[in-house]
């Protein structure tokens, strides 16, 4: 096969945006061999790895530039001396919710990628090493996959198809983490590590629905801004939340008509008169 030069075809994308290696060959138009073929040449797991970063990268930008607009609205509402002491308390809330959790999604790409490198490195060079170095390597491998998936599980972002694959296997943590060294007598991993790791821990999955998080939460601010525009705006006289300010006023124009309208009406009261 051609060398990658560290960019996907179309297809091998097609790889990024399904939680399992059937799954994807499927969206990809190509067989499930041919998916786990690409997944273990060293160049396209370097391409690979390079496209979900770029996913991660583009969903925190998106993230970050509705977030500004967003804090700031959420800030003006918690500054408002009169909104309701809930209202304020929620932005003040929504602010710190907001920090935390685009935060909590950089360090999530930072440990996916932590754990795809402690994962290939075993694998291509775990048998070289020392007694001590392969089970001090081991344990970070373990506990930071350990940690992914936990983080990925309680976000829902571990979604349904990663854990039936998961129990349909029978893996454990320890089937996970743990590649066999050669010619030791541990649990051997699945057939393909790589899509192992990409299934057991959801990372694709979990990669590919950062982007739908973000959005998510930029969705989420929003109906909090239109919620508070729509209490601030709301007629005092019938509620409406559709009214504007008009010229003469600040009167909702359902029930309160425009002088047009008034002047209007009054032509047309007296027009039978006049004849």
């Amino acid at each position: 096969m051609a060398i990658f030069e560290h960019k996907l075809s179309y297809k091998q994308e097609g790889l990024l945006v399904e939680p399992t290696i059937a799954e994807a060959a499927v969206k990809a138009g190509c067989g499930e061999r041919t998916a786990h073929r690409w997944l273990r040449q060293p160049a396209f797991q370097e391409a690979f790895r390079e496209a979900r970063r770029e996913v991660v990268i583009r969903a925190t930008a998106r993230l970050q530039q509705a977030t500004h607009a967003a804090v700031d609205t959420l800030h003006a509402i918690a500054s408002d001396p009169v909104a309701p002491a809930s209202a304020r308390v929620s932005a003040a809330k929504a602010i710190l919710e907001v920090a935390f959790n685009a935060t909590e999604l950089e360090d999530l790409a930072a440990l996916v990628e932590m754990v795809g490198r402690c994962m290939v490195d075993l694998q291509a060079h775990g048998h070289q090493w020392d007694d001590a170095t392969w089970e001090r390597r081991r344990d970070r491998l373990l506990a930071n996959s350990r940690r992914l998936y936990d983080i990925l599980a309680a976000r829902g972002l571990a979604g349904e198809a990663a854990r039936a694959e998961i129990a349909r296997q029978g893996w454990t943590y320890t089937d996970i983490g743990l590649w066999h060294r050669t010619g030791e007598e541990t649990p051997a991993p699945p057939a393909d590590p790589v899509a192992a790791v990409e299934i057991a821990l959801a990372a694709a999955e979990g990669l590919a629905d950062t982007e739908v998080a973000a959005v998510a939460l930029v969705a989420t601010f929003e109906e909090i801004a239109a919620a508070y525009r729509a209490q601030e705006d709301a007629c005092p006289a019938c509620g409406a939340v559709d009214w504007r300010p008009k010229p003469w006023g600040r009167v909702c124009g359902s029930c309160h008509p425009s002088p047009g309208r008034r002047r209007t009406g009054v032509r047309e009261a007296e027009a039978p008169g006049r004849g």
